[in-house]
């Protein structure tokens, strides 16, 4: 009996290493219908997974974008944002400040913790490539892009479209020369109508 057994696997054994791959045969039934090997249905549902994998739902290449903001006018920074909005084909958000100057480092501290962090606004804000800048630093990239950006008094938030279109969103205003924080629900209505038209809609 213990013979029989053992001859038995063995032959178990020899069909197996004669037959590789039998036991994890993934193919369907159109698949074998077509004489695809399992070797060939395998490598392409590996392609598919490698599409799905670095492909946005609207056939774009789906970049590494952090969910913080970048920041400076650097390599590390806004270039990096270019960089990233040139791979994604997201908007970007280029939030410039000054701290050197106490009333502006007020509005900017102000629009951090009260305009920012409201749940409204960080969920439209959470689809664009963002970057904050420090309009103060002397460099020539720096005064470069206050130019182009044409900022003046700070906090100054510009969405910037992948075709290099920018439209300013206040995120403040001034009733009676006096600052007022834009309400949240306002701010994500500006934020979607300077933005690309995929951004104009309620969808994730």
């Amino acid at each position: 009996m213990q013979a029989s057994k053992r001859t038995m696997m063995i032959a178990v054994a020899v069909f197996a290493v004669a037959m590789p791959g039998l036991a994890a045969d993934t193919r369907s039934l159109a698949d074998i219908k077509a004489g695809k090997r399992v070797s060939d249905a395998e490598a392409e549902a590996a392609a598919g997974e490698a599409v799905a994998s670095t492909n946005a739902p609207d056939g774009k290449s789906r970049a590494k974008v952090p969910a913080g903001w970048l920041r400076g006018s650097g390599p590390s920074g806004y270039e990096k944002a270019l960089e990233l909005q040139t791979e994604s084909g997201l908007d970007m958000l280029v939030l410039f400040y000054r701290e050197n100057t106490n009333d502006e480092k007020g509005l900017l501290h102000w629009f951090e913790k009260k305009g920012m962090n409201e749940a409204h606004v960080l969920k439209q804000m959470r689809k664009y490539v963002k970057v904050q800048i420090d309009a103060a630093q002397n460099d020539s990239r720096t005064r470069e892009l206050v130019k182009e950006y044409h900022v003046e008094k700070t906090p100054r938030l510009v969405v910037r479209r992948p075709d290099g279109h920018t439209k300013r969103v206040d995120v403040f205003t001034w009733p009676g020369g006096k600052p007022e924080l834009v309400p949240p629900t306002d701010l994500v209505k500006d934020l979607k109508a300077a933005s690309s038209p995929s951004y104009q809609t309620d969808e994730e």
